[in-house]
């Protein structure tokens, strides 16, 4: 006969009566909870209950590196009460990874992202801290990595293909996109505010997803030059990008000014002449200007423009010469 099972194992004689402490927080907040449904939808439940710990004897699990709203938004779900949505996937999401939560959890969870994604917008995924209206792009899509990597949405992170290797993910595309993107190259950056948020991907935690992400970032804080030589061929660790990004986004700003003053002067340019320099430029070359005491003045790079501009930049403006 096989052995009698012991209560505790089966879901309590009255389902609305809670037989688990769960003790929250810093402060200790005591929330009553059902271990059924803890053991059903979590494996760090189970085995705290059923491992043949002190939990299983005391029937309190003391939880003090959590949120208290986190954990009970989290009892809501298990209850029914609660629904994953996009304002809390975010919460819940980075909950299941560290509670070991259902396959079936996670998938819903992950399903909702996705959802959200290809069809409403990644501005209505509620990010704590993080105000997307405020944001960048970019560094939504950073949260969002984290988020997916601290639950395991392994579909965000990579997929397999057709020919059976395995690529990007759906998150990771984006923000791939977003550091090629054309405004991200050496001479102009249009948000330095991206690199400060990648320096958390340098966390041991994202260390394969930040690594995969190095050869393009590579590409937008090296200049050409460096690019030929062996610096930074490595991605840098956590304590090194938070010494590293302070000064490469100083850079950025530095380079985008410098941008930004060109485009200036080919608009003052333009003002003064009377044409639209843009509309008749092919290419680039270089525009030398003479110092008050006849020497040349330093080099500046503007749109190559048509021998008709060109002359009449000589005629106007004696002191600047097309090479």
């Amino acid at each position: 006969m096989p052995p009698k099972k012991r209560a505790r194992d089966g879901p309590p004689a009255d389902l609305l009566v809670s037989d688990v402490l769960l003790i929250v927080g810093p402060e200790r907040v005591e929330l009553p909870a059902h271990a059924h449904s803890l053991c059903t939808a979590s494996e760090f439940f189970k085995s705290a209950l059923h491992g043949g710990l002190q939990e299983s004897t005391t029937r309190t699990i003391e939880l003090p590196e959590y949120d208290v709203d986190d954990i009970k938004l989290l009892l809501a779900l298990l209850a029914y009460e609660a629904f994953i949505d996009p304002d809390n996937v975010a919460r819940l999401g980075r909950l299941f990874n560290r509670l070991s939560m259902s396959p079936a959890l996670m998938k819903k969870a992950e399903d909702v992202i996705v959802y959200t994604l290809d069809n409403v917008g990644y501005e209505h995924i509620l990010l704590p801290g993080i105000d997307p209206d405020d944001a960048a792009e970019c560094v939504v899509y950073v949260e969002l990595v984290k988020l997916a990597v601290d639950a395991n949405f392994t579909n965000l992170l990579k997929v397999e293909k057709a020919d059976g290797t395995t690529g990007d993910g759906q998150l990771m595309q984006e923000l791939r996109r977003q550091i090629q993107g054309p405004a991200r190259n050496y001479s102009s950056m249009e948000d330095p505010n991206l690199w400060p948020s990648l320096v958390e991907l340098a966390d041991f935690r994202y260390h394969e997803y930040f690594s995969s992400l190095w050869p393009d970032m590579r590409k937008v804080i090296l200049s050409p030059e460096q690019l030929q030589t062996d610096d930074l061929k490595e991605p840098p660790s956590a304590e090194v990008a938070g010494y590293l990004w302070p000064a490469l986004v100083q850079s950025a700003a530095a380079r985008n000014t410098l941008e930004l003053t060109k485009i200036d002067c080919i608009h003052g340019l333009e003002s003064a002449l009377g044409l639209n320099m843009y509309s008749d430029s092919c290419s680039y070359v270089i525009v030398r200007k003479h110092k008050t005491t006849g020497e040349l003045g330093p080099e500046v790079a503007f749109p190559a423009v048509s021998t008709r501009v060109a002359e009449r930049v000589s005629q106007r403006m004696p002191g600047i010469g097309f090479y």
